[in-house]
């Protein structure tokens, strides 16, 4: 009997990204105002820490991203 061929293998880190959707509203107050004008990085900035907090029905956006992870890593199981 001869030998099973040797294969070799190479370990990639890989990530899926789960994209979610959420429609918040923000109030306009002094806040989010800057010289009489609403400032649109304040909103976006409540409108992020509005949708981090609370109970929101996020509703999944298309599919997931997969892709190689930026940083390569040893898997868990090898880390010391």
């Amino acid at each position: 009997m001869s030998e099973p061929e040797r294969t070799y293998s190479i370990v990639v880190r890989v990530r899926r990204t789960i994209i979610e959707e959420v429609h918040v509203w923000v109030p306009v107050t002094e806040g989010v105002v800057t010289d009489d004008h609403v400032d649109g990085k304040k909103v976006f900035a409540e409108a992020v820490r509005i949708g981090a907090s609370g109970d929101h029905r996020w509703r999944r956006e298309g599919e997931p991203v997969i892709e190689v992870h930026p940083e390569q890593t040893p898997p868990p199981e090898y880390d010391n």
